[in-house]
């Protein structure tokens, strides 16, 4: 049959029609296609939500089987076992979670290391306080370039920093001088931590700011090995006021203080050290001497004063607290780059503060920076004092 030119123009008409309707239904199962892919694999997909959920659990159920491992271990150590601590739960984690790396146990803290989705991941679990949690454990390195001078501390894990870290015993000094100024500023820090020998910490928070000392990790401490940080409380140490009824032991708020007012001129011997390493034992010392006054274990003639230091620190040195040293003063002042321009208006240091160091019989060492470094100061001299900690 012969088509004529309208039969033509008609058919010609009709797959145009036919070719746009098919690319505009291409175009619409493409968006489906990615309303659909996106529903299923965006960061609230469907898809997403389900892996966050599998991993969440997967995390749970490591925390749990970590807490079991070590409850086997406690029943093991009842019928007698021989095995070693951390071989036992090694082993029996393997068995139930698999891909264990390392697991350390001591009394207080159990840390397990596993490869997870292609990574290492550690597990703590403070047996005191019965929680399981995934930290990054901090490094445990001789370099220099790995030191957590300037970090906070926070020691207790109560999420409070308790002060600054000044000196890492494991990494040295950052410093190529160990030296705050002068030669009374000179330092030097103990070499008796190893890398076998020294405690275990973990990063609590890897920004926080202080006013004074800037923005860095917060580490607390795991296990029981060595301590390796000297820290620094960030404020000076004050006493509020007492009024408990009783004349003989009301006081008003106390910021400054003698270190032993009624003992100038008295102090012989000296009983105290100036090296790095010894401000706690001094301050022991130095309590237990001041207890003894009016007594023949006390300094001669030396009444105790409502003032002294030694009245005011004995309950924060029973918690670990005590007064730095000579040496552990110009350590922080040192370590942290404190100097005699910035001491107070970036640091917050007080211009004058009691060590724990006596010089002579009438003197104390002292830091002190608005007067140009390391110095001394009158025992009867009313002065700031910042206390140290170890952890």
């Amino acid at each position: 049959m012969k088509q004529t030119k309208e039969n033509l123009l008609r058919v010609k008409n009709n797959k145009a029609i036919t070719l746009i309707a098919l690319v505009i239904t291409i175009i619409v199962l493409l968006i489906l296609a990615g309303v659909t892919i996106q529903t299923l694999t965006g960061d609230n997909g469907l898809l997403t939500k389900s892996k966050s959920a599998v991993d969440k659990y997967s995390d749970g159920e490591i925390e749990e089987q970590i807490k079991l491992a070590y409850l086997e271990w406690q029943t093991a150590q009842l019928t007698g076992t021989t095995e070693n601590a951390n071989d036992f739960i090694k082993s029996r984690l393997n068995s139930s979670i698999g891909n264990v790396k390392d697991v350390s146990v001591d009394d207080s803290a159990l840390i397990v290391t596993i490869n997870k989705e292609n990574e290492e991941k550690t597990y703590y679990y403070n047996i005191k306080n019965g929680i399981v949690k995934q930290i990054v454990l901090a490094k445990n390195s001789t370099e220099k370039k790995d030191s957590y001078v300037g970090c906070y501390a926070d020691i207790d894990e109560d999420g409070i920093v308790d002060g600054v870290i000044f000196a890492d015993l494991l990494t040295g000094s950052i410093k190529d001088t160990q030296k705050w100024i002068n030669n009374n500023g000179v330092y030097t820090l103990p070499t008796d931590v190893t890398v076998d020998n020294v405690n275990k910490y973990y990063i609590t928070q890897k920004s926080y700011t202080d006013s004074h000392f800037g923005t860095h990790y917060i580490l607390s401490p795991m296990g029981k090995g060595k301590d390796r940080f000297y820290i620094m409380e960030l404020s000076d140490f004050t006493t509020p006021a007492k009024t408990d009824g009783t004349e003989k032991e009301n006081y008003p708020a106390y910021t400054s203080y003698y270190w032993y007012k009624n003992a100038y001129s008295h102090m012989s011997p000296l009983i105290t050290s100036n090296d790095f390493g010894e401000g706690k034992e001094n301050t022991r010392k130095m309590i237990d001497k001041w207890n003894a006054a009016g007594t023949d274990n006390g300094y001669p003639d030396s009444p105790q004063d409502e003032q002294d230091i030694w009245k005011h620190i004995q309950t924060k040195y029973s918690g670990g607290w005590f007064v730095p040293s000579r040496e552990e003063w110009a350590a922080f002042m040192n370590e942290l780059g404190i100097t005699t321009s910035n001491y107070n208006t970036t640091f917050g240091i007080s211009r004058q503060s009691l060590s724990s160091s006596a010089r002579s019989s009438e003197q104390v060492w002292t830091c002190g920076p608005y007067y140009g470094g390391i110095n001394s100061g009158r025992v009867d001299v009313r002065m700031c004092v910042r206390l140290a900690t170890t952890f």
